[in-house]
Parts: C-alpha cells; structure tokens; sequence
C-alpha cells in the first residue's frame, strides 16, 4: 500500500475504528465480485479483475456521510456493498483508481414497525430472511421473496429494482417504498419522506431505485406491510404447449385469480422439476439418463459438451415432453375467496388444455425455492453460466 493510501486508512481509522476497517488479501480477494457469471467463472481460474484497495463497516449514516466526503476530498471510488448477490457486477473495481467498498450490513436494525399504517422503517443492511422471520413473529411480512433471500439485502434489493416471487400478489420491491434515507455523492442526505412528489414533478424514490448504487447509498427505507395470510392453496397443471399455459395466465391474471404464486415451465424445465418421480424413471432411455443427471451427479465431460452447444438440450427435450408445468399458490385472509381463487383458476386451466397434477409439484417448488441463489450449478465449475434474463412484453 503506498503513502497516500495509508494516510487514508488512518482517517478511516479515527472515523470508524481500527475494527472495521480490513485492507487484508483474503478480505479483499472476497469483495472483488458480486455472483456477476462472468467473475464467478474468472475465480474459479484464479482470474482476478481490479482489487479494492480497502473493505470499511459504517455502523451509522453519519459515518456514511463522513466517509463519503473523505473519499471525495481524496479522489477515491466509493462502491456500496450490500450482500454480494447482484449478477451485473456493479461492485467490481472498474480501474486502476483507488476504490473502497463500503459494506453496510452493520446497519441491519429494524428502527420502527407501525401496525397502524402498516410500514417498516429498517436499516438498509439488513438481510432478507432474518427480516421476514422477525415479521412472521409479528403476524406480518414484507411480501418481497427474491430467490436470493438468504443472500441478499433490503438496500440490495433497492438499489437493484428487486422482483420476488411473490410480486403477483405483493408487486416488486418498487411498489413497496414509501420514503427513503439516501446519502448521495457529495455527503448530503436526503429524506424522501420530506419531499412532496408533486412539487419536484415525480417520485424521487424512483429515481434511486434501481441506480445500483450510482446515485447514493440507500442507508434505510420506510416500506409498505401486509398481515401474513392465514390461508394456502397449491395447484398445478400440464399443458400440452406453452402458448396454452401463457394464455391461462393471462385470463387468470386479468379476472385477478392469478394467485400469490404463478409460475410455468418449458418442456425441459418441466421434465427436470418432475423427473424424479419414479413411475418415470423405470424405462429410461439413453436420453432420458442424461436429462435426468441433471438432477444428480452429472459428469463434467457431459456438461462441458452440452453447454457447448445449448441447442443439444432443447433437440433433446422434445424426446421425453411432459408437457409444460404450471405451478399455483393462492394465499389470503378469507379461505372461502382463497379457494374461489383456486376453483376459478382451475376452470381456466381446463379451458386450455391444463390437466390437473396436484399439489406435489406447487409444494416441492415451495421447499426447494431458493435453491438456485445459495446452491451455485455445476453448470459454473463446468466453464458455463446461468442466468436470469427479466422480459416483459404484451400478452399478443
């Protein structure tokens, strides 16, 4: 480390405390990447992009807003850090120029529940799951289920315009906010609650939702509740085509029975989400073996050739279609609107094509849900990648 940059450490020192500050190897090797495809493969070879040059643990938003002005008076990039889960890189040093994470999960309190209105007012820092726990308790929750729970935080899920798998019903992290707490870039802080959206001709909220951290660092949120519900149903349907299952949807989410969960499959994730059952095991043929390692232990001569040619897979899938699965959950309050739902969905299901497959596939979804974001792929360590890509289109 030359001169000017311990000099630095050593202002960050009086600010924060010798504890919470690491310029460490191990540390910093840690913080060089978020789960970004690229950078998990790089790694794993022991390819390394730009360092940071030192890893800091604010506790509070004033030594945010201090550090951010001693990185300004310094010439220093500040990367927030929140759980390391995002896919996109941001927190990936993009130079030679000295650059400080500023990891904020010190700041994981909850600073205020409101059961009247019906809002939580927490820490930017905290973690996802460990926060719907807390409010479970209480007999509420946030309704935002990312499959990155586990391993992602409140101010990540802000700072990223977050979708969970529950947006159906709760909408996407977006339509949870009321006000937010944001430290932007020359160490002002701004209290959206303060400001009259009408008066500025829009919602600043937005405006730092979705920045990744571009704009400001999001030090806490005010965000919308909603009591937990009491009642569960869980549904699924094979249909013949995916264009059937698509426009089960659409009637389903336009009569609003869509549900809390709704989710379809093509033919291949279809087969691999039911290929355990047994009664589909018994002739398997050569195809069917390799499809079905996907679910096990799958040979890494194997996976290198297929994610070679991606097509294989597809060709492949058509030998053994199941069809395409259609996973429902319907939630609430009121069992008997709970079960309408559910009945109702089923009528539109049937109107397509869908045949009923029962409640095992719904509640095996349920149980393995976060699976993906926790349990990397071998797919990775093979030299390939996976993804999520998030569309939207109209339903024509």
């Amino acid at each position: 480390m030359d001169r000017d940059l311990i000099k630095i450490k050593e202002i960050f020192v009086k600010l924060l405390g010798k504890r919470w500050i690491s310029d460490n190897n191990r540390d910093l090797t840690f913080y060089n990447r978020d789960l970004w495809p690229r950078e998990v493969i790089s790694s794993k070879f022991g390819v390394w992009q730009h360092k940071p040059n030192l890893i800091l643990w604010p506790g509070t938003i004033d030594e945010v807003v201090e550090t951010v002005k001693i990185a300004n008076q310094n010439h220093i990039n500040l990367i927030p850090f929140g759980a390391g889960s995002g896919v996109c890189g941001a927190t990936v040093p993009s130079s030679s120029i000295p650059s400080v994470i500023i990891d904020l999960k010190r700041m994981n309190r909850i600073v205020n529940v409101d059961y009247q209105s019906l809002i939580l007012d927490v820490e930017s820092g905290t973690l996802g799951y460990p926060l719907e726990v807390q409010l479970n308790n209480k007999g509420f929750t946030l309704g935002h289920f990312p499959s990155s729970i586990y391993c992602s935080s409140v101010g990540g899920w802000l700072a990223a315009r977050s979708a969970g798998q529950e947006s159906s019903r709760y909408g996407k992290i977006e339509d949870m906010v009321v006000s937010l707490k944001v430290v932007t870039g020359s160490g002002e802080v701004i209290d959206t609650s303060n400001i009259i959206s009408s008066e500025i001709g829009g919602d600043l909220n937005q405006l730092f939702v979705g920045s990744e951290g571009t704009l400001g660092i999001i030090c806490s949120a005010e965000l919308k509740l909603n009591y937990l519900p009491k009642f569960k149903t869980y549904s699924s349907y094979i249909f013949k085509r995916i264009d059937d299952g698509l426009m089960a949807i659409r009637d389903m989410m336009q009569e609003g029975v869509g549900g809390t969960v709704i989710r379809l499959y093509d033919e291949l994730d279809t087969y691999i989400a039911l290929g355990h059952r047994k009664e589909q095991q018994k002739n398997q043929g050569m195809i069917q073996k390799y499809l079905s390692d996907l679910n096990g232990d799958l040979s890494e001569i194997f996976l290198k050739r297929v994610i070679s040619f991606p097509q294989i897979l597809n060709t492949m899938s058509q030998f053994v279609a199941q069809g395409c699965l259609m996973v429902l959950i319907h939630s609430g309050n009121e069992n008997e609107y709970v079960k309408f739902c559910q009945i109702k969905s089923r009528q539109i299901a049937e109107k397509y094509g869908g045949e009923d497959a029962g409640e095992a596939p719904a509640l095996r979804w349920e149980k393995h849900r976060y699976s993906i974001s926790y349990k990397q792929p071998k797919i990775f360590y093979a030299g390939g990648f996976v993804d999520t890509m998030e569309i939207a289109t109209t339903w024509d």
